[in-house]
């Protein structure tokens, strides 16, 4: 018997059921309103594809089914197949008035379309531009011109970038970084002088301002981010100290003076540091120095262990030695250690094997890290044992090279595996007794993944040690904390967060930016480990270069280690996160 092969085209036809030759465009737009309740970009994919006059009505009309702004978004997006069509300018000519009419939701939804036109609808976005009384929408539509105004270089198009731009809305930092850096000259220079004066001027922009004006070397620079540094707020202010500094530049003494009483944590750690390399070995700046290390405020003794390591006089040494390095506050005594560990003196070693069995958690074992990295010997965690050598080597020691210490350092973790673990999580190691978990529950966490972080998340509750200070946040649209704090695992609180655990299902966005700021906010958290399926969405700041940014300033007064897991392969933030932090990146498959 002879079979009769269908030619492959005709063959799909048959294969699909029911076939797309046999459904029409209002078949397509009755299963979207039947499905109005969750919005199915399917659908609306499947409604477009026809390219007709038809589809485009009723693609049209389908923004009547909906009233909120995400439902509404995606309508707009789906016009996007009609881009290079014979539709095409029907289609723009339709969004640019939606933009520029009704509802903010409606306006907004059908920018964000009309922007996926790109030049072939620039003169209706340049038009939104000029025109909208909605920052939103002007700030959607000049993202596709900045291309060209950048390209173009002039005062007028600057001022045009500037009015109109906000991160995220019109392009990632990185993007509008590199269109700003294209304005160059006198001219352009003076506009960026002055927006970055500017209190009113969105602080965002500024930073990016400050991005640009600190890889150049023209005149007033110095001057104009002294300007910056005095109107605007900490997100701005700190990225001009730097820059400041990084000129060496005496310009701001007189703000940071004033700074070292910010409300702002990391700013205030920031200006003592700063007035530390400024300075330097002025007797009334030493005196004050020294009074800044007993200060009440635990920031101002951060800055001022940093400060005293600058100074390296044998009096600022012994105050770090004797006084920070077994300060009240464990982020005090993070940041002494670090300095300590950085200086790698023989007359610390004595000091630094007696904090062994007085600190717990981490901050012992980067103790025994400095120990490490100083001697270049590796006596295991117990401080008697560090004693014992110390009492029959220290009068005739001598401090190996970094190098040498490093390598040596290198080889041990490659040979233990780094053994220190008690406690891991999709194989990472967390050595810490105050760990807080930041956890994904958006939408696109369903099924095995879902499932796989929780069993993971249950395998790390269950083995904890007591005591040991524990919470866990969950993440969406919104920030799903199991305890407002830390709290001392016990067999109790194990129960409870193994039943918080499984109630958990998957919805909503990805904040990942709001779930560490709140991480942040315990101020006892030293190890926080996060894991994501995607990228940041639906935030308060959902651009990657922006959240680093903030967990840095956020980070500089804190020293929190950020081991991140990410189920959705290489993801640049999550490496870049934990990259910062010193703590370590896995991409789980």
């Amino acid at each position: 018997m002879r079979v009769r092969l269908i030619p492959l085209a005709l063959g799909a036809l048959f294969l699909m059921a029911p076939s797309a030759a046999a459904q029409s465009a209002k078949d397509v737009y009755r299963r979207i309103e039947e499905n109005k309740s969750t919005v199915q970009p399917r659908l609306l994919k499947q409604l477009t594809a026809f390219g007709d006059e038809e589809s485009l009505k009723l693609i049209q009309r389908a923004l009547n089914l909906y009233q909120a702004a995400n439902p509404i978004r995606q309508v707009c997006l789906a016009f996007e197949n009609y881009r290079s069509g014979p539709l095409e300018g029907e289609a723009i000519a339709f969004l640019a008035k939606e933009a520029d009419s009704g509802s903010a939701e409606r306006r907004r939804g059908a920018a964000a379309g009309l922007v996926r036109f790109g030049g072939s609808a620039a003169e209706e976005l340049g038009l939104l531009v000029d025109k909208s009384k909605d920052e939103v929408v002007r700030a959607s539509c000049v993202g596709p011109l900045m291309p060209s105004l950048a390209a173009e270089g002039s005062p007028v198009g600057l001022v045009r970038i500037l009015d109109n731009a906000r991160l995220g809305l019109s392009g990632s930092r990185e993007k509008i970084l590199a269109h700003l850096s294209s304005f160059e000259g006198a001219q352009n220079e003076e506009v960026l002088f002055e927006y970055l004066a500017d209190r009113k001027f969105d602080d965002m922009m500024k930073v990016a301002i400050v991005g640009v004006l600190a890889m150049r070397e023209s005149p007033g620079i110095a001057e104009a981010l002294a300007a910056g540094l005095k109107n605007s707020g900490p997100t701005v202010q700190f990225p001009c100290i730097e820059a400041l500094d990084a000129r060496e530049s005496t310009l701001h003494v007189k703000q940071l003076q004033k700074l070292v009483k910010s409300p702002d944590q990391a700013l205030r750690r920031l200006a003592v540091t700063s007035l530390g390399r400024l300075m330097g070995t002025d007797p009334s700046w030493v005196r004050k120095l020294f009074s800044m290390a007993k200060n009440k405020d635990a920031a101002t003794r951060q800055g001022a262990a940093v400060a005293l390591a600058q100074l390296r006089t044998p009096d600022a040494l012994e105050l770090l030695y004797e006084q920070l390095l077994v300060d009240s506050d464990r982020a005090v005594r993070t940041e002494a250690l670090q300095e300590i560990a950085n200086l790698r003196r023989k007359d610390s070693i004595a000091r630094l094997i007696a904090r062994i069995d007085a600190e717990t958690g981490r901050l012992r074992m980067d103790v025994l890290a400095a120990l490490r990295l100083i001697t270049g010997e590796d006596l295991g965690t117990a401080g008697t044992r560090w004693r014992r050598w110390w009492e029959n080597e220290g009068t005739a020691f001598f401090v190996p090279t970094y190098a040498e210490a490093l390598a040596k350092e290198k080889a041990r973790v490659r040979r233990e595996g780094e053994a220190i673990t008690r406690t891991a999580f999709f194989g990472l190691q967390v050595a810490s007794d105050r760990v807080c978990f930041v956890l994904d529950v958006s939408g696109s966490m369903k099924g095995a993944r879902m499932e796989r972080a929780k069993e993971e998340l249950s395998g790390f509750v269950a083995s904890y040690p007591a005591e040991d200070l524990f919470n866990i946040l969950f993440f969406s649209t919104d920030v799903y904390p199991w305890q407002d704090e830390l709290v001392p695992m016990s067999e109790k609180m194990r129960a409870e967060a193994a039943k918080y655990v499984g109630r958990q299902k998957p919805d909503g966005s990805t904040a990942v930016y709001d779930a560490l700021k709140l991480a942040f906010e315990d101020g006892r958290v030293d190890t926080i480990v996060l894991l994501t399926d995607g990228n940041p969405q639906g935030g308060t700041i959902d651009d990657p270069a922006e959240i680093r940014a903030e967990v840095q300033r956020w980070n500089s007064a804190r020293h929190i280690r950020i081991h991140c897991v990410s189920l959705d392969g290489e993801q640049p933030l999550l490496r870049n996160l934990a990259a910062d932090s010193g703590g370590t990146f896995r991409a789980a498959n």
